[in-house]
């Protein structure tokens, strides 16, 4: 169940031990290089900066940079300016006409730029959205209830049966309010994900 995932997370409860020990510290940003052209990159920690655009969270750095690997090869990106060659000009990809040749400024970083964005926009995330996730409650009159608000996770709660149909507004009144963050999101999103088509969505303007 997505909330009790997430109350793991917080509490870190003896229960569930296998969930407990999940982290996902690795990530992958997204920022621009001096000459325009965007970086994927593998980093620890917190992303600090706010010039970086956040990817996707990882258990190890490893996963990570295969990731990156896969992304490089799957939208025709270049080895070198992402780091994966020890910056060797013109990469291995180039060779394989994969990538268009921005190692050897034969692509300019505003058209290299576009296949990124194309991923960015393509990929898993909240956008700026407010919705509801409704999901099983503790007992069979109840549900629980994620709220997504301005594309981050807001916090969540508890309704019973017969309330499910209130507005968002209404809904999020009830909720108790919980600091977002990348593992949190990672959990929705995969859960989503394994269960399209069996949750319910609903949108703030419904």
């Amino acid at each position: 169940m997505l909330l009790e995932s997430i109350e793991i997370k917080k509490l870190q409860p003896d229960l569930n031990k296998s969930q407990k020990t999940i982290s996902l510290p690795h990530k992958i940003i997204a920022f621009k290089d001096r000459n325009g052209y965007m970086i994927l990159k593998a980093i620890t920690g917190k992303n600090k900066s706010e010039n970086h655009e956040y990817i996707k969270s990882f258990r190890s750095k490893n996963s990570a940079k295969q990731y990156i690997g896969w992304i490089i090869r799957e939208y025709a990106l270049c080895q070198s300016i992402n780091d994966q060659t020890g910056n060797d000009r013109p990469c291995f990809l180039h060779t394989l006409e994969v990538c268009h040749g921005a190692c050897i400024g034969r692509e300019s970083a505003e058209e290299y730029n576009k296949r990124v964005w194309q991923f960015i926009d393509a990929r898993p995330h909240f956008d700026q959205q407010d919705f509801i996730i409704v999901d099983r409650g503790r007992s069979q009159d109840e549900h629980g209830v994620i709220i997504i608000q301005n594309g981050e996770y807001y916090g969540y709660g508890y309704i019973t049966s017969d309330r499910i149909n209130l507005a968002y507004d209404e809904v999020i009144s009830q909720v108790k309010p919980q600091q977002s963050n990348d593992e949190v999101h990672a959990i929705i999103w995969h859960y989503i994900q394994k269960k399209k088509g069996k949750i319910k969505c609903i949108p703030r303007d419904t």
